[in-house]
């Protein structure tokens, strides 16, 4: 795999399309801010799902990881806020922490993942579907993505606060809770199921996407200094590191889709893979970063693919004349293309400083800059409702140039904010094995 893609990424050479990265962030950062909602009970957020060309809330519930990555906006939104001094950003990144934080019950149960929130339902019936499972009463379930995700952005939230002075103790012992509930539900192989009802109990024990814990669980023990964690982490990417993996197959990415083969499989398995690293100096795992990091990145478009000439130009999503360089394709059997692997660029230009090899850098590139092409900026808004907003995905096949829906997502921006300003690892010392 590694040799046939890096070929054809020599023979086509593809170029970077550069963007101004700082009017980037700071146009996605104002965006991101001006989303944030109050709600009379409390609940702090960014909505699920919004009109990217009217600004119309389609779905408004508040979710953590994946798509609603409301964790990841708090972040951010702390991380600008102290640097440039922003009181409003400070203020509402706290605010979504604290939203979270402060309504779990002692100890924790998935129910503490949505409270007075609304589940997707249409995408949980498929989900439930897929699996083969009996649906929860109005769909309430959480999946392990979410849950790794949202609390590892905790993580990092209550690792900046303390960096600055502020001290979080409750966002700890949130992360931490979950941290201690995990445990007790991986699985004899090292895995961890998919989805729980709320109430705690197994919906689907699908176990491909056991990368989603590992992340977590090596941050959480980095901060903890607590042992228990990184073994489970260390179990869970031994888990993984077998067949199919080693044969460059990555499968389980998106929680819609429990099997399928997938580019954000790779993509989780990468960050899990440099955190194992990160946490044990173990040279297992940074082989077996690059053995993801190349799966991943064989998912890019390196070549533009061409608009349809006698399309009008209002009745293309996809704008002629931006570069398709960079797009990736999201799974085997469909779902379009979209932006996603921006989310990575650091852990790219990471490997790429940890092996010395130069087509990390250069994938890393493309994914800085390429990928904004679509993204509305000042003075580049195309149709879309204002600087900030970008749709979820496209199709270059059929119908080419147009996604299934103009919708944008908490993630499809924030992907962009994660590329440029790369998560803070915490180190733990060696693994016995190391």
């Amino acid at each position: 795999l590694r040799w046939a893609w890096r070929m054809a990424f020599d023979r086509l050479n593809p170029p970077v399309v550069k963007h101004d990265l700082a009017v980037v962030e700071s146009t996605i950062i104002a965006h991101l801010s001006s989303l944030v909602e109050e709600q009379p009970d409390g609940a702090v957020g960014v909505p699920f799902l919004m009109d990217a060309v009217t600004g119309y809330v389609d779905d408004g519930f508040y979710g953590l990881g994946f798509c609603g990555r409301n964790e990841a906006v708090a972040y951010h939104l702390l991380r600008v806020g102290h640097r440039d001094g922003n009181a409003r950003y400070l203020e509402q990144g706290r605010k979504i922490f604290d939203f979270w934080t402060t309504r779990t019950e002692p100890g924790f149960t998935p129910a503490a993942y949505r409270p007075n929130l609304k589940r997707f339902g249409g995408q949980d019936w498929y989900i439930h579907q897929r699996a083969n499972v009996t649906p929860p009463p109005e769909g309430e379930a959480a999946s392990l993505r979410e849950l790794a995700e949202g609390h590892r952005g905790c993580l990092w939230a209550w690792k900046l606060e303390a960096d600055h002075g502020v001290a979080q103790p409750g966002w700890l012992a949130w992360c931490r809770g979950f941290g201690e509930w995990l445990l007790t539900q991986q699985q004899p192989s090292g895995g961890f199921p998919r989805w729980w009802r709320l109430t705690g109990d197994v919906l689907d024990p699908s176990d491909t996407g056991a990368f989603n814990a590992i992340p977590f669980l090596c941050e959480l023990a980095g901060l903890t200094g607590d042992r228990r964690f990184l073994a489970a982490a260390e179990r869970a990417g031994d888990f993984l590191w077998g067949d199919p993996q080693t044969r460059g197959i990555f499968r389980g990415g998106t929680i819609d889709n429990p099997d399928v083969i997938d580019k954000e499989a790779a993509s989780l398995s990468l960050e899990a893979f440099l955190a194992l690293y990160q946490a044990t100096s173990a040279v297992r795992w940074l082989d077996a970063a690059r053995v993801a990091a190349d799966a991943a990145a064989s998912w890019m478009y390196l070549w533009n693919v061409p608009m349809p000439v006698d399309a009008p130009p209002d009745a293309l999503d996809w704008k002629a004349g931006a570069t398709t360089v960079g797009m990736q394709a999201c799974a085997i059997g469909g779902g379009g293309g979209d932006e996603y692997l921006a989310f990575n660029a650091g852990e790219f230009r990471r490997l790429a400083e940890l092996t010395g090899d130069p087509y990390y850098r250069r994938i890393a590139d493309i994914q800085l800059h390429n990928t904004k092409v679509m993204l509305a900026l000042p003075g580049r808004t195309y149709d879309l409702a204002g600087p900030g907003w970008q749709q979820e995905h496209w199709s270059m096949s059929v119908p080419r140039g147009c996604g299934a829906h103009r919708a944008w997502l908490p993630w499809v921006t924030v992907c962009h904010l994660t590329g440029l300003s790369p998560y803070p690892v915490s180190r733990t010392s060696g693994s016995p094995e190391s």
